[in-house]
């Protein structure tokens, strides 16, 4: 016969019982403790509301996506193009008409057609 423990089996199990509805009841304590806590940050800062965007239009237009910028493998023209407007692009040709001539005769003043770029 095992000694006696002055405990019958019915006291242990009430004794657990009482045990676990402290360690609940210290738990709940602690949740309700957190929850207090930020609710008086949320009272102190003052609560951030969401603004709900305005809309002006009644299409839907999604936004646009940045583009990547272009990094190609290989070169598209092998020669590099060379500038349109050069030291002989500037002046086209001399202006042959009448009054040309006068000016040339008169004043000694050559005219050209002339390129505006």
């Amino acid at each position: 016969m095992p000694p006696f423990t002055g405990l019958k089996k019915t006291d242990k199990v009430k004794k657990a019982v009482k045990e676990a509805k402290a360690k609940r009841t210290e738990a709940f304590k602690e949740k309700a403790k957190q929850k207090a806590e930020k609710a008086a940050k949320v009272v102190k800062s003052g609560a951030s509301m969401k603004v709900k965007k305005k809309r002006t239009s009644c299409k839907f237009r999604n936004p646009r996506q940045p583009k990547a910028p272009k990094a190609p493998r290989y070169a598209r023209r092998l020669v590099p193009r060379m500038p349109k407007l050069d030291k002989y692009n500037i002046l086209k040709c001399p202006v042959t008409t009448e009054s040309a001539m006068k000016k040339i005769e008169e004043i000694n003043t050559l005219v050209f057609l002339c390129n505006l770029n």
